[in-house]
């Protein structure tokens, strides 16, 4: 099963993997970088890099521009696909 996305505070939070473009925009404009990772105890981290080119610059050192770490209490909906 593959995460699809998460409620939590009334903010949803989807995974975007990397070179997602945005159809709506010029081409070449991507969308930010999300991973989210299920951590212990019914956490999640969501963790955002800026675009493509930052992902990669920020690759080496695996520091996120953004991280979140949602706990059970706040998450409201957990939605996946098949």
């Amino acid at each position: 099963m593959k995460l699809r996305y998460i409620k939590a505070n009334d903010i949803y939070y989807h995974p975007i993997e990397i070179g997602l473009q945005d159809p709506d925009k010029i081409e070449g404009c991507f969308y930010p970088v999300c991973y989210i990772k299920k951590l212990s105890l019914g956490r999640y981290q969501v963790d955002y890099y800026d675009e493509l080119l930052d992902f990669y610059k920020n690759q080496n050192n695996q520091i996120p521009l953004s991280r979140i770490i949602l706990y059970p209490n706040g998450i409201q909906e957990i939605k996946y696909e098949i």
